[in-house]
């Protein structure tokens, strides 16, 4: 009885040591996955895509904190031929950068969680 018992003492003690093993794992991936560093030497490209993206995030929402055009940095020209509906270049350009930062954040965080653009494709189909 006493050699059975000195068996299950041991199978513990190794689980135990199995255990606490996967999870030193696990907290070292999870921190690695959000090190900002670590996800720059893996994935240059993809880092400055979202650092430019950003930055024209940030410049959207800024330049909708002040609603009024300044009139005084635009010519006579531009202010005469705009039609309504027609943006300028540069408002295209942010556009589509906009739109390229959020698909390659989707992307990004698809590969940090698996499944998530199942789950975000779901949550806009039933938005609309």
């Amino acid at each position: 009885m006493g050699e059975k018992a000195e068996r299950i003492e041991r199978h513990i003690e190794q689980q135990r040591s199995e255990v606490r093993d996967n999870m030193l794992e696990l907290k070292q991936k999870v921190r690695r996955s959000f090190d900002w560093r670590a996800q720059v030497d893996e994935r240059p490209l993809t880092m400055v895509g979202l650092a430019f993206g950003g930055g024209f995030l940030l410049s959207a929402f800024l330049d909708s904190l002040n609603p009024r055009p300044d009139f005084r940095r635009m010519s006579d020209d531009s202010r005469t031929n705009r039609e309504p509906g027609h943006g300028s270049t540069w408002e295209v350009l942010r556009g589509a950068a906009i739109g390229l930062a959020a698909t390659r954040l989707k992307e990004l965080v698809e590969e940090l969680i698996p499944g998530f653009q199942e789950e975000y494709r779901r949550a806009e189909a039933s938005r609309h």
